[in-house]
């Protein structure tokens, strides 16, 4: 499931956290690494808790703007849509982020886990995202999904001969039921607003 969008966040984080962001599985909270990340099938139910606990009173904060995003998928290519309006932040180093998500795909991980949601394929627009310099802002992006898949492949195909090969040679590539996932954050303290 890695490519190289993912590997060009785990860099972001690196630079401010090197002994945190090490590798993966990494977890992030609101810009900041966790290492309760990953562990086997067995601890899921655990770690899945712990999140929450992290979790929840994040969500009951106001991040200081409204996004309205739409995403249609035509001759199979993704074309999305971001309105930022309200950004009480303008300027500065503020990013908008879009992420391209399946929503579940089925894979047998070395950690014998079968199914993994929101599995990030392409961070829409680049891994620096778009900035926000005005209050109010629109911005668009398309994705190529035959080429995404093509991109993805040849990546893994990279990535399980030099780097190391992978416990499964399965590929799901199948993107089924795909989903934008539109964020603000703030690139200097790396908070998601």
């Amino acid at each position: 499931m890695t490519n190289a969008d993912s590997e060009a966040r785990l860099e972001y984080y690196k630079k401010s956290f090197p002994d945190e962001a090490g590798g993966v599985p990494l977890t992030v909270f609101n810009g900041k690494p966790d290492v309760t990340g990953g562990g086997s099938m067995e601890k899921a139910e655990g770690v899945y808790k712990l999140y929450r606990q992290v979790i929840d009173p994040l969500l009951e904060s106001n991040g200081g703007s409204k996004l309205a995003a739409s995403a249609i998928k035509q001759d199979n290519k993704g074309n999305s849509t971001v309105s930022v309006t309200d950004f009480a932040k303008p300027g500065g180093d503020n990013r908008l982020r879009l992420l391209l998500v399946e929503e579940g795909i089925r894979y047998l991980g070395g950690n014998k886990v079968r199914f993994h949601y929101n599995v990030v394929r392409n961070l829409v627009g680049g891994a620096d995202g778009f900035a926000l310099k005005d209050r109010d802002s629109k911005h668009t992006a398309s994705v190529d999904l035959d080429e995404l898949r093509k991109s993805l492949n040849g990546y893994l195909d990279d990535y399980n001969s030099n780097t190391r090969p992978f416990p499964s040679s399965d590929r799901t590539l199948d993107f089924d039921n795909l989903r934008l996932i539109a964020l603000v954050q703030d690139d200097a303290t790396h908070e998601i607003l």
